[in-house]
């Protein structure tokens, strides 16, 4: 298994924090300045790559990647650690739990996510002894959703297109995930794995987390009601979607 570097890890635990922190704040903004303000439930995904990405080293921010999926736009971050190139995305630990998010090695119908996990993490994961099977965990998180929907995409075609782009080919796939608690504060943070429809911690970040310097003030979070953040599904639902329902455009560098 390839770990990152304490710093690396660092750097992605003040990232979630600090994202969300901004995505409270920008939430209370919006409902004091608009009438309607829901749709910035949407933005919180966005407000973490964006924190992740200006918390690295300006030599690492030149090898994150931006992809664009039905016009919607997600980082996905490049590090060199202990000889190996390693590629994170963040997601929710609801996406996590989600079965139907992650396919079997050799189902046409994947999302970028599996795809890119089924087709880099083969050497990590499998044989090794699984830690957690996907949608065993029941963590809280009450902002987002999961839409299984997809089209038949082409693998060869997907991998052949990030080396076209002179993208870094990765080692492995790692999915930097993180639950809500019920306090609406980040409550865990993991580096997963994932392969063939199985999932391994690759670290648990969670301490980390707690004794994290970015504090996310009580009256912050008592800012932004439940309620008010809500739960996607109940919205309309096309709004965050990774899926191979359109073409992806070509990935561009920040």
């Amino acid at each position: 298994m390839y770990k990152l570097s304490d710093d690396i890890e660092d750097v992605l635990v003040a990232g979630v924090r600090q994202g969300f922190k901004n995505y409270l704040i920008e939430r209370e903004d919006k409902k004091k300045s608009m009438i309607v303000s829901s749709g910035y439930a949407w933005t919180r995904g966005s407000h973490m790559d964006d924190a992740i990405f200006r918390s690295l080293p300006k030599s690492e921010q030149n090898m994150v990647s931006m992809f664009g999926i039905g016009g919607w736009n997600f980082l996905r971050f490049n590090f060199k650690s202990d000889g190996k190139n390693i590629s994170v995305i963040q997601k929710s630990a609801m996406f996590m739990n989600d079965s139907k998010n992650f396919k079997p090695v050799n189902d046409r119908e994947q999302n970028y996510i599996s795809l890119w996990s089924n087709a880099y993490n083969k050497d990590i994961v499998n044989g090794l002894k699984k830690e957690e099977k996907i949608g065993q965990m029941a963590l809280f998180d009450p902002f987002e959703f999961s839409d299984s929907r997809v089209r038949p995409i082409n693998k060869s075609n997907v991998i052949k297109n990030i080396e076209k782009n002179n993208e870094m080919v990765p080692d492995a796939l790692y999915i930097l995930n993180y639950s809500i608690s019920s306090e609406k504060d980040i409550g865990t943070i993991k580096i997963n794995a994932v392969f063939d429809q199985n999932s391994i911690v690759v670290s648990d970040l969670s301490e980390k987390n707690r004794t994290s310097p970015i504090e996310i003030p009580v009256e912050l979070r008592n800012s932004v009601d439940s309620k008010e953040l809500g739960s996607p599904e109940s919205e309309v639902n096309q709004l965050f979607n990774l899926y191979n329902q359109v073409p992806e455009e070509k990935n561009r560098s920040i």
